[in-house]
């Protein structure tokens, strides 16, 4: 096996940028076996590849990230010779095998994908690096319209960074968003959760622009949905832009903790910062919005939270904040019942002072104790009479 994700592979004229840690309650969930690697607080958790590691979800038995150094340089087209196999290393137990994507529409969708880990500086390298792609490990559930499409163009266009004469070496650390209740269970095997999206850190070089001469570090985030509008046919065009998000969004959807340079250098968002972000509450979504409704708006305008954790929540004491400030304390009265069992969609019915405005707001989720949840936003284009906007589509 290889050395696996290298810090400091960019160079050295921009900052390292490390591997992410966990919150406290995804740190419950990552795989530990004495045949893995160490990190910094010597947990045996890295599993290292040629150009790529991986840590492990035990409760999904699919990678949580696939962290991977590409120079494109050193890329040419390579034949594998090897398939699909388990890792031992990892243990049979603790990955989905062949079973999960036979015979159905889901493919084994690269993590760390071939065409971009299959580098090296001999044909020798190049076609070690490439058979390390096809370990179980590195696969996880994708729809087949989805992976041969919509994402396969992003990771593409991803490729085709840096450029311009800035260094031909980038890093990318890519994994599932396990936020739906899709599950597959093949005939003799244990459910599994479909994942219902990916994102993608990607981190890169930029020679600079307008006069700047100075290398910069940058980093672009995507999430990107196996929802129904991707999945409807294999034709669909990506306008990787309208995918982008902060790493902030991907942490909160994940459980993920960024080192605060990927925050800085975060392309489009740099003057955010990492965000107080519930361990626990990973899962609950703002989901639907009343904004127009036929007749008078007042009492007639609502908002949706939905319960995807698996467990019973309470929203009683939780907050949410429009676009200009106006905040709704969450109470009995609000929201009709104590409690949401998991999958149920919440109706916060009296929502004022709340305004949903018809020319585009947004919406920013906090628990009671203060902890960011989730934000979402629309626009006018997306306001209908009599049609809820919605907010699960955050594409």
């Amino acid at each position: 096996m290889g050395k696996g994700y290298d810090s400091n592979f960019l160079g050295s004229t921009v900052p390292a940028v490390p591997l992410p840690s966990f919150s406290k309650s995804l740190e419950q969930d990552v795989l530990e076996r004495e045949t893995l690697s160490n990190n910094s607080e010597g947990r045996r958790i890295y599993r290292n590849y040629h150009n790529y590691t991986i840590v492990m979800s035990k409760s999904h038995r699919t990678a949580l990230f696939a962290a991977l150094n590409v120079d494109q340089s050193k890329l040419h087209q390579t034949d594998k010779t090897a398939g699909w196999r388990v890792d031992d290393a990892v243990g049979s137990e603790n990955q989905l095998n062949d079973d999960y994507y036979r015979s159905n529409v889901w493919d084994k969708g690269h993590l760390a994908p071939d065409a971009a880990a299959g580098w090296g500086d001999s044909e020798e390298d190049r076609i070690a690096a490439t058979n390390d792609t096809y370990f179980y490990t590195n696969a996880t559930l994708q729809h087949q319209n989805f992976n041969r499409d919509e994402w396969k163009d992003l990771e593409t266009i991803v490729r085709s960074w840096p450029q311009d004469g800035e260094t031909s070496r980038l890093s990318e650390i890519t994994g599932p968003l396990f936020v739906g209740t899709d599950t597959i269970q093949p005939e003799g095997r244990d459910v599994a959760t479909i994942p219902a999206g990916f994102f993608k850190v990607v981190a890169y070089v930029s020679s600079g622009s307008g006069g700047k001469l100075e290398s910069s570090l940058q980093v672009r985030c995507f999430v990107m949905y196996q929802d129904a509008a991707f999945l409807e046919d294999l034709g669909g065009v990506v306008d990787h832009q309208r995918y982008q998000v902060s790493v902030s969004k991907i942490e909160q959807l994940t459980g993920l903790a960024f080192p605060p340079v990927c925050h800085e250098a975060n392309v489009g968002f740099s003057n955010s910062v990492p965000q107080q972000i519930s361990d626990g509450d990973a899962g609950v979504f703002i989901a639907a919005a009343m904004v127009n409704p036929i007749g008078k708006d007042r009492g007639n305008e609502w908002i949706s939270i939905l319960n995807r954790t698996g467990k019973t929540m309470s929203f009683i004491g939780w907050r949410l904040i429009d676009q200009k400030g106006r905040e709704l304390v969450l109470s009995s009265s609000s929201l009709g019942v104590e409690e949401s069992e998991p999958g149920v969609t919440m109706i916060v019915q009296s929502i004022s002072p709340i305004r949903l405005v018809n020319t585009g707001g947004s919406l920013t989720l906090f628990n009671e104790a203060g902890e960011y949840v989730d934000d979402v936003s629309y626009t006018k284009d997306q306001v209908r009479e009599g049609v809820a906007v919605d907010l699960l589509d955050r594409s």
